[in-house]
């Protein structure tokens, strides 16, 4: 084995981890900016629906960084969505739009070194 490859392997891990650790914490961060957003949005008859939307801890999975968003009533789809009876009134796919900008300054901002 060549000298010095185990420690070339190890640094490599730890960019690796680093690199992951600060992707976890941007994602939270666009993930409250996202929750927040919706919650500003929502339609807001009984508070109910807005007092649901969290954000969740990201996590990896295979080759991915996952952070999911959601509201935790039943009825959340439905008026994301719209029924036969009821009109749609989108507050979370919009809550995405609305924020792309900040998510995409927020991702900008993440410095990694070779």
């Amino acid at each position: 084995m060549i000298i010095g490859i185990e420690q070339a392997i190890i640094n490599i891990k730890k960019v690796e981890l680093t690199t992951i650790e600060k992707m976890k914490e941007k994602s939270a961060i666009a993930g409250n900016v996202i929750a927040d957003k919706a919650r500003e949005i929502v339609p807001k008859r009984t508070r109910e629906l807005m007092r649901s939307i969290h954000s969740y801890n990201p996590i990896v999975k295979f080759t991915k960084i996952l952070t999911e968003i959601k509201a935790e009533k039943f009825y959340a789809l439905f008026v994301e969505l719209g029924t036969v009876k009821m009109k749609a009134e989108p507050y979370l796919s919009k809550a995405v739009k609305e924020s792309l900008s900040t998510i995409k300054n927020i991702f900008h901002s993440l410095h990694i070194t070779k």
